[in-house]
């Protein structure tokens, strides 16, 4: 065992060294890329790390008082704006919450109830359902 391990580790008789063993990169199909994903517009998988932490948090808070702060369209093919917090507010206020259509009327399963065949009204279920 060990003589073979030996021999393997040999470089005068190992595969790379009797030419058996190379890798042309230069005709692997993606090799020719810093980055194989880079070819097929994908970012490789790994997590994603922030560089520069503070300018991306003051960019993040700009976007997001421009989101709050100004008219925009959100859905146009739909008529979904986006309005400033403060205008939405006043709408609420003078126009009120929308009021959506009353329930639909309950059904009490007792009325529906077939008498029992000697003409007396049926038993009404115990509360809760046992």
């Amino acid at each position: 065992m060990l003589d073979r391990r030996a021999r393997a580790a040999d470089t005068s008789i190992s595969k790379i060294n009797e030419g058996r063993g190379v890798v042309d990169v230069a005709s692997q199909p993606l090799m020719d890329k810093a980055n194989a994903m880079e070819g097929r517009g994908r970012q490789p998988a790994g997590p994603k790390l922030l560089t520069n932490e503070p300018q991306w948090l003051n960019e993040y808070r700009a976007r997001q008082l421009t989101a709050a702060t100004t008219y925009g369209w959100v859905d146009k093919d739909g008529g979904v704006v986006r309005l400033p917090i403060e205008r939405a507010k006043q709408l609420l206020l003078e126009r009120g919450l929308p009021v959506t259509a009353a329930p639909a009327e309950v059904v009490d399963p007792a009325a529906d109830a077939v008498p029992a065949a000697d003409g007396t009204a049926p038993a009404a279920p115990a509360p809760g359902g046992n």
